[in-house]
């Protein structure tokens, strides 16, 4: 019996060993918006020091409700080509951070989504087990300073990483 349980403690130690070689030591979500430039908050990772095995996914989450009025008037309100608009921009600012990423050594891919950034931001990194989530703060000054917005006020609240 002491040989069997032994076996099966190597078994599980073994198998342990194997899923910690084969998850990466480091996971960063770096969640942008597609209205403006991924480059501050992408610059923000690339100039610290990571583990080796560190590892990013670049995440958009388009709101129809924050789409700019401008990209509706140019399609007439219709939804198919603001989506197809959205998806291009988000396909290319995706493409732009990862190649940043690429080159300081830190493996990325992306996901863009059509829904809440708040509730999507959170979902991803719970799925994708984020150890750390970069996320651009809008830029205030004066007073307003440390007021968090809806989406970083939700993310906080809701994240387990």
């Amino acid at each position: 019996m002491a040989t069997l349980f032994a076996q099966v403690a190597r078994n599980a130690c073994q198998v342990f060993r194997e899923s910690l070689e084969r998850r990466p030591l480091l996971k960063i979500l770096i969640a942008v918006d597609v209205t403006s430039s991924a480059d501050e908050v992408v610059e923000a990772v690339v100039e610290r020091s990571w583990p080796a095995d560190t590892s990013a996914l670049v995440l958009i989450a388009i709101e129809y409700a924050e789409i700019p009025e401008k990209v509706w008037r140019e399609v007439e309100g219709k939804v198919d080509p603001v989506r197809k608009k959205m998806l291009s921009q988000a396909e290319d600012i995706t493409a732009h951070a990862i190649d940043q990423l690429e080159e300081s050594g830190i493996p990325a891919q992306a996901t863009i989504k059509f829904d809440d950034p708040r509730f999507t931001i959170v979902k991803i990194a719970d799925q994708w087990q984020a150890d750390i989530i970069f996320i651009p703060a809008p830029h205030r000054t004066g007073p307003n300073l440390s007021v968090l917005s809806s989406v970083e006020e939700e993310v906080l609240r809701d994240v387990d990483c």
